[in-house]
């Protein structure tokens, strides 16, 4: 799990996974270069600048996906036991963005996925995102202002086409993976109608809505993680618990 301007969310739900008999490789964040600055100017063309955007966010969310697969590879490594039982992927605000990337590079060794405030499309995310003046990992501008309404969606469209790795794609790429999706209503981190977006692509999988912008549904689910644990245990109900390894 990973989180951008949230507290140490991750930490925090660390000790109740653990609890819960699960064992949990934390990702504390994302490869070096997932917010490296780039700007990017329409005054080039729309469809250039979409495809150069698109390679750009292709290149970061395989490396996660490499990042995370080589992790779960050198813990399996020193407890092959491990490699039988159940994996579930969990990431909160960037780690909800690349989620979909991450378990669609593996699909057949996970068996749930928790997206919290994630969501799908990433050229329309950080053009209306309040993260982005102070992220600002991309940028996109006419000349010296911002993106007029029609000139987001030809670039949306353009990038979507374009960008195989972006959630919207990955999430059609998850196979049979059981699929949860926590979405604040308020949110304008990443904004609720990506998580819809999100939600849809994914075939409307089970998804809880809270009325709550993105730092307050961080810190709801410190208090609230027990019904996500609920939940994924519910999703691996096949499993045997008592198979799960102990700390």
């Amino acid at each position: 799990a990973y989180e951008f301007g949230t507290g140490d969310w991750s930490s925090d739900v660390c000790l109740p996974i653990s609890a819960d008999g699960w064992l949990v490789v934390r990702m504390v964040t994302q490869p070096s270069r997932f917010t490296e600055r780039r700007r990017f100017d329409v005054d080039d063309g729309i469809e250039p600048v979409a495809q150069q955007v698109a390679d750009v966010f292709d290149a970061r969310l395989i490396a996660c996906a490499v990042s995370v697969a080589e992790a779960c590879d050198t813990v399996e490594g020193k407890r092959p036991d491990l490699a039988e039982l159940p994996r579930i992927a969990i990431g909160l605000s960037g780690g909800g963005l690349m989620l979909p990337t991450v378990v669609a590079h593996d699909a057949e060794r996970y068996n749930a996925a928790v997206v919290l405030a994630g969501g799908a499309d990433l050229v329309s995310i950080i053009t209306e995102s309040n993260y982005t003046p102070f992220i600002g990992a991309v940028s996109i501008q006419r000349g010296d202002r911002k993106l007029l309404e029609w000139e987001l969606r030809e670039l949306s469209e353009a990038y979507l086409a374009a960008a195989s790795e972006d959630p919207y794609h990955a999430a059609t790429r998850m196979g049979s993976v059981e699929t949860l999706i926590v979405q604040g209503t308020r949110d304008r981190a990443v904004p609720a109608s990506s998580s819809d977006l999100l939600w849809t692509r994914m075939g409307e999988p089970d998804r809880w809505l809270w009325p709550a912008g993105h730092e307050v549904l961080a810190l709801a689910l410190q208090s609230r993680f027990g019904e996500v644990l609920d939940w994924i245990d519910e999703a691996v109900e096949g499993n045997d618990p008592d198979g799960r390894p102990q700390p």
